[in-house]
């Protein structure tokens, strides 16, 4: 008769973790084949030399040290030597520089983080809304 806060969904938790188990570990495989694309175009367009099966090599040697990112202090210094293992991974298997390395790496990052603030601009260019909340033209376009 009572179902609980979460209602007739309550069933359905079994079938959830079985779907995330099955689905994380192929979402995560079709991820670093995507990513090694990604890294691979941005490394042949700084010069480099290397062959995309050697870009997925090293970044999936880069990424196996995220399996430490749950620990709450280690995760933090894993994370970090992951990017400093996906540097050095892309300097040596694509034969560029550090500072190039540096470049295809953090590129990505840098143009999500731009689009972001893209987005940003725009929505509040066009929701009416000014940066600290308050209404400049009494009217919201959402």
């Amino acid at each position: 008769m009572y179902e609980g806060m979460y209602g007739s969904a309550r069933g359905l938790g079994f079938f959830a973790i079985l779907m995330t188990v099955i689905i994380t570990p192929i979402a995560g495989i079709i991820s670093i084949f995507i990513e090694a694309a990604i890294l691979y175009i941005i490394y042949k367009i700084l010069g480099g030399t290397g062959s995309y099966e050697g870009t997925v090599r090293f970044i999936s040697y880069a990424t196996a040290v995220l399996v430490l990112s749950w620990i709450p202090i280690v995760g933090w210094i894993a994370g970090i030597y992951g990017i400093y293992l996906y540097i050095v991974g892309g300097m040596h298997v694509h034969d560029v520089s550090m500072a190039r390395s540096v470049i295809a790496v953090l590129l990505p990052t840098l143009l999500i983080i731009l689009l972001m603030v893209i987005f940003m601009a725009w929505l509040f260019a066009f929701s009416g809304l000014s940066l600290f909340g308050f209404f400049s033209t009494g009217v919201i376009f959402l």
